[in-house]
């Protein structure tokens, strides 16, 4: 299964460190798997995406949340203190895309929900720009905590499951929250009639999205802010802590 399947691109946030960026957006209601993907256990992907040879598949593997909760027991530590929160309203990032995310160069609008998507040419892409807006945070285990809980974890390794230590797995230890968001994107060519008539129709269906015509070759993209959505993520070997 390749990355390109669930990213569209993957960069680093100015201070903020890499994240890799949904496709399509997972809805993250309190207590969903997505707003809960945070010190889970995820499958490792490898391939090279974006000039990373690794990346995390983003779908909890195990129990949801084992890896915060173990290092919330080993370390004695609340969990104010465990997971950091960082406010991303009124940033604006600019993002690298690879034309080749999808085998014929259409895929869905990138950062669209499954329910608002419209295709696309990745190969007449020219940029695309974020903005984060209200509700739009990001929420890290800081990464020598991390560290250290492993340490410690490792130190008596039979008392914490196996998949913790697997050299296949990752530790998401960073994601990415958005309510309302904008993605603008700009193409070599003009947006087609077809592709103006979709979002029209998507408009008027109101399941949280609008797409809103820029210029002829640039079309942007707005989450409304109803639902919270799992927009980017990062994770971490992290069996290599104890390596």
């Amino acid at each position: 299964m390749a990355g390109k399947d669930f990213y569209f691109s993957s960069g680093i946030l100015s201070g903020l460190g890499r994240l890799f960026f949904l496709r399509v957006p997972q809805v993250a209601d309190e207590g969903s798997a997505p707003a809960r993907l945070l010190g889970s256990m995820v499958r490792e992907g490898d391939g090279g995406l974006f000039g990373n040879s690794e990346y995390p598949i983003p779908e909890n593997s195990f129990i949801l949340g084992a890896v915060l909760a173990s290092a919330q027991k080993v370390l004695d530590l609340p969990i104010t203190d465990l997971v950091n929160e960082i406010d991303l309203a009124g940033f604006t990032q600019a993002l690298k895309v690879d034309k080749s995310v999808a085998a014929n160069g259409e895929a869905t609008f990138p950062g669209a929900p499954m329910s608002a998507g419209i295709g696309i040419s990745y190969k007449r892409v020219r940029s695309i720009e974020v903005a984060f807006e209200a509700g739009a945070r990001k929420r890290l285990i800081p990464r020598d905590l991390l560290i250290e809980a492993y340490r410690a974890m490792a130190k008596a390794s039979g008392n914490f499951p196996a998949v913790f230590f697997d050299n296949d797995r990752m530790v998401v230890d960073q994601v990415l929250l958005v309510r309302e968001m904008t993605i603008t994107v700009t193409s070599d060519a003009d947006f087609s009639a077809s592709f103006n008539a979709k979002a029209e129709e998507t408009n008027a269906l109101n399941v949280g999205v609008t797409y809103t015509r820029k210029s002829s070759r640039s079309y942007a993209m707005s989450l409304d802010g109803s639902r919270d959505h799992l927009f980017g993520v990062g994770a971490v070997e992290a069996d290599k802590f104890v390596d």
